[in-house]
């Protein structure tokens, strides 16, 4: 946000305290700065009426996650304009992250009731209660929501979805036939009351329920692509598949019903049926930028970069759009621009000052970098990154995965150390860590703590089960490392695992398999250096 964005229209003197607290947060704020950003903003807050003032410190104090500056600074907001629904909307969502359900419950009625579209408001709340990653919590808060408003079909909806989240479908088929009862044209309602169904063992009579309301309904479409979706969920891809074919025939002309039916078919892994809906969603005028960015999502997954270009670039505007410019770049940097690939970064740069979007530029430039083997100027992006955003995972482990290309073998350990103490159970980085030691031959003891937590997490991730079967080579135990790679190569066709598995099976004699195994290694990679040095250390 300009400074003179921020301050144009408030009633206090451009020399004035507020004033300076307001430069010196966005200064604080464009350095990383975060808790001096939020501090100077919630400080500029109390002594203005300002209402964007108020806004800005309580984003930068829920970005922070300083929930207690966050609650505070919403509060100073709803009352300066408290008929801002986003206000109350946050006031809620903070004090569910502060574990206080009787303030995020009188935070949404007052949503509620000041909404000027009652269900409008209600679907705000609901959807927000839907989001939540504590759905107990967020339960608590909407049972407390449908007591003081009985008569509203949708937070008996809302309910009904938590309490399905909570496993208690007893209850929840209960309050989604409520909301039936209230408001029998709710699609939402009927698929719902279906998934319960099937959920519950009654797989046929769930869907049956819906199949045999679909055509009762003043709005079909809507409940035949919810239906459609709900089959795609369940992995019933081919009964799926019908039912795009249907709805595609019903509204060959309606570019959302044609945008869904290609993100399902995109979920479904019918990505040739994806690429035709998008397509005719192009050629029907809307949903352009959403469209162009799924087509170039697919281009991009099948290596088509210049067509995944065109489609990155046609991206213009909503929730895609940085994304899209990002890969953009990264894409032409892989194209051998590497110049042009960070110029683009660069000039995202000078137009962005979210702190969010500033940190994923960073990783997408330092990315660039160490995928053109580029590995110090890598290293001293992630490194600058690290001074303006400190902690971020994120960058940590980008910073110790470029670290250990260049041998910095002290770098690398300290930041996954870094790493795990601030997400103990992040797997990837205790696989990282683990496998780094037991691939130097040295503290095998503590590299099998790491990776016996990592395999705990993840008992089915073929790189840590990989990092098993390597230490129990290192440790003697040939009998349980073959056991343990065969498995991993199983699970996924990977030149390293293939590297360790064949060096396994050729010094206990089996030298057949072993380069059986090294040629599938080569046939997915050819030049993989790791393999080849194997295979050339063995084969004479």
């Amino acid at each position: 946000m300009a400074q003179d964005s921020v301050l144009q229209g408030t009633s206090v003197s451009p020399r004035s305290e507020v004033m300076f607290e307001v430069l010196a947060a966005e200064l604080a704020g464009r350095r990383g700065m975060l808790d001096a950003a939020t501090e100077n903003y919630l400080s500029a807050s109390a002594k203005s009426a300002d209402v964007r003032i108020a806004e800005r410190a309580t984003k930068l104090a829920v970005f922070s996650r300083q929930w207690d500056k966050a609650a505070q600074a919403a509060g100073r907001w709803s009352t300066l304009d408290p008929d801002n629904l986003e206000s109350w909307q946050l006031l809620g969502q903070i004090s569910l992250y502060q574990g206080d359900a009787a303030a995020a419950e009188q935070a949404f009625l007052s949503l509620i009731e000041r909404s000027p579209d009652t269900r409008a408001g209600v679907r705000t709340v609901v959807s927000t209660l839907l989001h939540e990653s504590n759905f107990r919590l967020a339960l608590d808060v909407m049972q407390g929501l449908s007591a003081k408003r009985p008569d509203s079909a949708m937070l008996w909806f809302g309910q009904a979805r938590l309490q399905l989240s909570a496993d208690d479908k007893s209850a929840a088929l209960q309050s989604v036939e409520r909301s039936l009862m209230l408001d029998d044209q709710s699609a939402d309602a009927i698929l719902l009351k279906g998934q319960i169904l099937a959920e519950s063992g009654r797989a046929a009579e769930g869907y049956d329920y819906v199949r045999g309301r679909l055509d009762d309904l003043q709005d079909p479409l809507v409940a035949r692509l919810g239906f459609a979706r709900m089959l795609v969920q369940a992995g019933r891809y081919d009964e799926a598949s019908r039912e795009f074919e249907v709805i595609a025939a019903l509204a060959p002309d309606d570019a959302n019903a044609m945008f869904s039916l290609g993100l399902l078919a995109i979920e479904s892994r019918r990505t040739e049926a994806a690429e035709d809906y998008l397509e005719r969603v192009l050629e029907l005028g809307e949903y352009q930028s959403d469209a162009n960015y799924y087509l170039a999502r697919i281009a991009d997954n099948r290596g088509e970069i210049q067509r995944a270009l065109i489609h990155y670039e046609a991206v213009q505007e909503g929730d895609n759009v940085m994304d899209a410019h990002i890969r953009a770049a990264e894409l032409v940097a892989a194209s051998g621009d590497l110049d042009e690939g960070r110029t683009r970064i660069h000039r995202l740069r000078m137009i962005n000052t979210d702190p969010r979007i500033l940190l994923q530029l960073v990783l997408a430039e330092g990315r660039m970098l160490r995928d053109a083997g580029d590995y110090t100027e890598s290293l001293s992006v992630f490194g600058e990154g690290l001074q303006q955003f400190p902690d971020n995972v994120e960058l940590l482990y980008a910073h110790a995965l470029t670290a250990e290309r260049l041998g910095l073998d002290g770098d690398f350990e300290q930041d996954l150390r870094r790493v795990i103490e601030l997400e103990p159970d992040n797997a990837h980085a205790l696989n990282a860590l683990g496998y780094f030691l037991v691939d130097k031959g040295h503290r095998l003891e503590e590299a099998e703590v790491y990776l016996n937590k990592a395999i705990s997490l993840l008992p089915e991730d073929p790189a840590i089960i990989d990092s098993l079967g390597w230490l129990r080579y290192r440790q003697g135990d040939h009998e349980q490392a073959i056991a343990l790679l065969r498995r991993a190569f199983s699970k996924l066709i990977d030149p390293e695992i293939a590297a360790h598995l064949g060096e396994v099976l050729w010094v206990t004699g089996d030298e057949k398999s072993a380069q059986e195994i090294w040629n599938k290694g080569l046939e997915k990679q050819p030049d993989d250096g790791l393999l080849r040095g194997v295979m050339e250390r063995y084969i004479p």
